[in-house]
């Protein structure tokens, strides 16, 4: 509650998202609940795999358009919380130290420059003055965060799988059909 994740158009999701400060202890709790239930009911010896949930469908495509009822089509970014804005300019402000050497990394302008680090922000797709280097770090960061976020789950699902279930279960990563070629 109160962290949820937010698209370009000011949509908010329900799914966790890499932000939220709660992710790691949320998912862990109830992955733990889940395979608990699998000892309970006695059916931890028959699990042979166990996938990893990262995301819809256990895919790493999240949020995905069907499932907030959405035609396919434009894919939107989900990085326009105020979680996920913090984030960005404490990774930016790691990477360039001070904010007018970003400026300059990014090609701003006078009418453009954020005058402090508290001032930046991810403006939506498109924009003029963020093409190039800005939106490229934007993208980088986005893809790692969501990255970091799957690589966690995978983590926490392996170590709960072999802690709850057993050396025979595997951790099983879907990924969606079109993610490769």
């Amino acid at each position: 509650p109160g962290e949820r994740m937010i698209d370009e158009h000011g949509t908010a999701d329900w799914h966790l998202g890499p932000w939220n400060r709660d992710f790691e202890t949320t998912t862990l709790v109830a992955g733990q609940a889940q395979l608990e239930q699998l000892k309970t009911l006695g059916f931890a010896a028959r699990v042979d795999e166990v996938v990893a949930d990262l995301g819809p469908a256990g895919e790493g495509i999240y949020p995905a358009n069907w499932t907030l009822g959405r035609e396919s089509g434009e894919e939107a970014y989900w990085c326009y919380s105020v979680q996920a804005q913090a984030d960005f300019r404490a990774q930016m402000a790691e990477r360039y130290d001070t904010v007018a050497a970003a400026n300059a990394a990014w090609g701003l302008g006078p009418a453009n420059a954020f005058p402090e680090w508290a001032a930046v922000s991810i403006p939506p797709p498109g924009t003029a003055w963020a093409r190039g280097a800005f939106w490229q770090d934007m993208l980088v960061w986005y893809r790692d965060a969501k990255r970091n976020m799957m690589l966690a789950r995978i983590r926490q699902t392996q170590e709960l799988t072999r802690e709850l279930v057993g050396p025979q279960a595997k951790c099983i990563v879907y990924l969606p059909g079109y993610a490769y070629t």
